[in-house]
C-alpha cells in the first residue's frame, strides 16, 4: 500500500496514476528505493537511541560509584586533619 504524492489518498502499489486526483505516481523502482532508504534511516535512528541510552546508563553508574566512594572514604567532606588548618 502506498499514498498519492499529491492528495495523500491510499493507493495500491504499482498504480501509475491516483484514482482520486489523477496525478502521476512514482514508478515501483523509486518506491522500493525510498522504502529501503526509510528502513535504513529507521535502523540508524534505533541504533543511535540505543547507544544514547547505554551512555546515559554508564554515566549514571559512574555517578553512583563516585557517590559511594565519597561516602566510603569521605571525599568532599572536611576531615579532622583539614579542620585544624
Amino acid at each position: 500500500m502506498g499514498f498519492c504524492v499529491e492528495c495523500g489518498q491510499t493507493l495500491a502499489d504499482g498504480m501509475k496514476f491516483c484514482r482520486y486526483c489523477g496525478s502521476g505516481q512514482p514508478g515501483i523502482q523509486l518506491i522500493q528505493r525510498l522504502r529501503a532508504e526509510a528502513e535504513r534511516i529507521r535502523i540508524a535512528a534505533t541504533q543511535y537511541l540505543q547507544n544514547a541510552q547505554m551512555q546515559q546508563q554508564q554515566m549514571q553508574q559512574q555517578q553512583m560509584q563516585q557517590q559511594q566512594m565519597q561516602q566510603q572514604y569521605g571525599y568532599g567532606q572536611q576531615n579532622q586533619y583539614n579542620q585544624r588548618w
